[in-house]
């Protein structure tokens, strides 16, 4: 009894210290009812085609109040060593803009339900590599619960989830295919397209695998992605294409066997799993100590198996449309561990290819079928070493 007493007057002080509390500042301790965690334990700034450094993670917002609803007003990204210097701002329009559903869906405003969480999508860019501060701290303002007791939400502003920015250089890569016009779909880092929330729940956490995730897809000399029927496999002129080695390394894993999917459609979810969401799929540990998976690979066209040692620039398999996928592509990405969907992304560069320009964004969003010209952004090829192409850039791997 004598406990519960104690307990009860702890509780008391602690919950009028945080009622009269509504700037908290860095290592005072305030009771916070939305809470922020950054999904990785570290950022790699990783050198674009948009010619800046790009630290890219997900925030994942809570609200613990255990009986109101709480609202994002704005959230800040601040060096941590400095907090004048602000990085980036999101008022409430960006936020909603960034934000998303645990299971990775839209938000059409910034409230959070009690008990509910949200990602937030944060890429902050950096014109030279000394810019960039060793660590990160966001400052949040919101209407929330000011104690565990509260009954209702009030402006609230503190600091939250220092994130460390590594100051390592990020893997060099070579290519993964062949040939020139080549477009890197799905890339890092703007929401809307599937990658950059393909935040999964696997072993018990929220990972994002494929943060750094690209779709290739190749143009022909017209700028154009397939000839006639967009439902013949091989009329897109990606189809068929060589996959090569990024790195040398041993094969891990291979799934082969499973069919093309006819082009303009999705398969019934009911029919994909972990196992076959990638088609078939080779995963390589490469001697660099990162994992490179391989995915939607032509039915039958793998050429190595478990436990190969394969060497850089290996012809490994051809491009296909097998598992979760609309259309002919080669998905890759580098990963901490083995699992496809289970492991933390990794940023990579690769060691040389020549940058083309741009497919235009709305112009891709708005062709449903993938049908028209993307050449209007098309520019002189442009020799480039040591960079990531960033989304719908356009590369020329011919060399």
């Amino acid at each position: 009894m004598q406990g519960c007493i104690m307990k009860y007057v702890v509780f008391l002080l602690i919950a009028s210290i945080a009622s009269s509390v509504s700037h908290a500042q860095p290592y005072q301790e305030v009771y916070t009812s939305v809470l922020v965690r950054p999904l990785t334990s570290m950022s790699v700034p990783v050198l674009g085609t948009n010619g800046k450094f790009n630290v890219t993670y997900e925030l994942e917002i809570t609200n613990a109040a255990r009986s109101i609803d709480a609202k994002l007003l704005s959230l800040e990204v601040l060096d941590a060593d400095d907090h004048k210097n602000v990085l980036i701002s999101f008022d409430e329009k960006k936020l909603i803009e960034q934000l998303a559903q645990l299971g990775t869906r839209p938000v059409n405003t910034t409230n959070i339900e009690r008990n509910g969480g949200r990602l937030l999508a944060v890429e902050l860019t950096f014109s030279e590599r000394s810019d960039i501060p060793k660590k990160v701290v966001h400052r949040i303002t919101v209407l929330g619960a000011d104690n565990p007791g509260s009954k209702k939400a009030v402006p609230l502003e503190y600091l939250a989830a220092q994130h460390p920015i590594s100051g390592t250089l990020p893997p060099v890569m070579e290519r993964p295919v062949e040939g020139d016009r080549w477009v890197a779909i799905n890339s890092c880092c703007q929401v809307g397209f599937p990658h950059r929330f393909s935040v999964a729940t696997i072993n018990g956490e929220l990972v994002n695998s494929q943060r750094y995730a690209i779709d290739w897809m190749q143009l022909d000399d017209n700028g154009h992605l397939f000839t006639g029927s967009p439902d013949k496999l091989t009329n897109w002129f990606s189809y068929g294409a060589n996959v090569i080695a990024m790195g040398a390394g041993k094969v891990i894993k291979v799934i082969d066997g499973l069919p093309d999917q006819l082009p303009g459609t999705i398969p019934d979810p009911r029919s994909i799993s972990l196992e076959t969401v990638d088609g078939n799929a080779i995963v390589i540990l490469f001697d660099n100590g990162f994992y490179g998976m391989y995915g939607h690979l032509k039915s039958g066209s793998i050429l190595v198996k478990k436990g190969d040692r394969i060497q850089s620039g290996d012809t490994i398999a051809q491009l296909g449309n097998s598992g979760n996928t609309s259309a002919p592509h080669l998905h890759f990405h580098l990963m901490q561990g083995p699992l496809p969907a289970g492991s933390n992304a990794v940023p990579y560069v690769l060691n040389q290819f020549s940058y083309r320009g741009q497919v235009d964004r709305q112009q891709f969003i708005d062709s449903l079928q993938l049908e028209d010209d993307f050449s209007t952004g098309m520019t002189t090829a442009k020799p480039v070493k040591d960079s990531y192409p960033m989304q719908l850039s356009i590369i020329d791997f011919g060399y």
